[in-house]
């Protein structure tokens, strides 16, 4: 699981009978055991796994009796902070304590309508318009694993266009206004 804040990938192994807490910083390629988490058994959901708000890893796995259970570790220390068991085996779904790698604000969205981006998906050129008058925009670029490529700031403009000039893959656009209400938007490049 990556995590902007830090900009570190953070994961669990199978090590024999044990899950070992390992990360790399992907800014310098450093890999790093943190240690084994003592009191879960090898077994893991699919596409269970996130870093929380408050920075703990979240995952879904097995406990010390082989049966579900959410837990919380600490990715610094790999210690286990909590384990709560799961009344069933459910496959897909979607860890409440979990939040997007890409900076949002739930309470401070702008609304959908207010903002267009096209085309999307792209060959590399973007417009956004805005229906926000007099407003100033922030209008930042994240590739897919939440690296910042570029910000730029826009005084009363209704329409801007930009290019992306990063290879093909997947971006967020996230416009901000003076406001600090934001929205975050997917954009493939092809």
């Amino acid at each position: 699981v990556y995590n902007v804040t830090d900009s570190t990938i953070y994961g669990v192994l199978e090590v024999g009978s044990d899950y070992t807490m390992v990360s790399v910083d992907v800014s310098n390629g450093t890999y790093t055991t943190i240690g084994v988490l003592n009191g879960i058994t090898p077994g893991f959901f699919s596409d269970a796994t996130c870093i929380s708000q408050n920075g703990t890893y979240v995952f879904r796995g097995f406990n010390a009796g082989n049966n579900p259970a959410i837990f919380t570790i600490n990715p610094q220390t790999a210690t286990v902070l909590s384990s709560t068991p799961m009344s069933d085996n459910v496959s897909g779904l979607e860890l409440a304590a979990c939040t997007p790698s890409i900076p949002v604000s739930i309470d401070q969205e702008l609304e959908v309508d207010l903002i267009k981006i096209y085309p999307n998906p792209t060959s590399g050129h973007l417009s956004i318009q805005s229906k926000l008058l007099h407003q100033t925009m922030n209008i930042s670029v994240f590739n897919s694993l939440g690296k910042l490529i570029s910000t730029n700031r826009f005084i009363n403009t209704q329409k801007v266009d930009i290019r992306l000039p990063e290879p093909a893959g997947l971006y967020f656009i996230e416009v901000q206004n003076q406001n600090g209400q934001l929205k975050t938007f997917r954009v493939l490049k092809e």
